[in-house]
């Protein structure tokens, strides 16, 4: 296979996923009216636009033209994945402070192994931000993790 027709195959993929992404965590289909989108793949940021609805947030493992790394079939985590649910969970405050603490993990592993940065993204309006403010403080008092519908 050439260079060019993988990169023919990439693009393709990417639009074809741009266009079917947005179906598969929309409220009628999902049942949930608020969502929250981890998405950890490289270019991964260029999904941003195409999930902003006001109601999800959009955590992605690297801007929509840097590559995400980690990715391997001994990895079980990418450098993203390791960062947010397994470095970063048990500190977070809330969804925004579970991002930053993500993204630092990343820079930190990046600059180590002397990668470029990735950039990881956050998409969060206002009020996904007071939706998963109120979820996480009911979650945090023994509330436990029921969905907000």
């Amino acid at each position: 296979m050439t260079c060019a027709l993988i990169r023919s195959w990439i693009l393709l993929l990417g639009a074809l996923a741009s266009l079917c992404l947005p179906g598969c965590v929309e409220s009628d289909r999902t049942g949930f009216a608020w969502r929250v989108v981890a998405i950890s793949a490289c270019h991964s940021g260029s999904f941003i636009e195409t999930l902003d609805d006001g109601q999800t947030m959009v955590l992605t493992s690297a801007a929509a033209d840097r590559r995400s790394y980690g990715c391997s079939h001994r990895a079980f985590l990418t450098f993203f994945g390791r960062g947010l649910f397994q470095d970063a969970v048990p500190e977070a405050a809330s969804f925004e402070d579970l991002f930053r603490l993500a993204r630092e993990s990343v820079a930190i592993r990046e600059r180590f192994e002397r990668y470029t940065p990735s950039e990881p993204q956050l998409l969060v309006t206002q009020a996904i931000s007071d939706k998963l403010a109120q979820w996480w403080s009911n979650a945090g008092r023994g509330g436990g993790a029921t969905a907000a519908r």
